[in-house]
């Protein structure tokens, strides 16, 4: 089962929280070994209830984060190169240097 059909099930099990509708769009592939995407819901409760707003979406992304490690959808950082420098009183600096 894809990623975007299991969060379209638990949108719509969700009836009270959600309304049953919701985009997932891919947008852009960054370095390689990362995919952005995008996801639109439409919570169905009052945009006044910050709290009750917070706790659904943090359900939703929690809901995401199970999926997407059950298809064993992972990210990696990438490996940096680390340089020591030494400043100008002679004290010894870390370096990040991206390749």
């Amino acid at each position: 089962m894809t990623l975007k059909r299991r969060m379209t099930e638990f949108v719509t099990g969700e009836r009270l929280q959600f309304l049953p509708k919701m985009e997932l769009h891919p947008f852009e592939i960054d370095s390689v070994n990362k995919i952005k995407i995008q996801i639109y819901i439409e919570h169905r409760n009052n945009w006044q209830d910050g709290d009750r707003r917070s706790a659904n979406r943090s359900k939703f992304i929690l809901t995401l984060r199970e999926h997407l490690l059950d298809l064993g959808i992972t990210y990696k950082r990438l490996p940096e190169v680390v340089q020591l420098v030494e400043n100008s009183a002679s004290e010894q600096v870390l370096k990040s240097v991206k390749t």
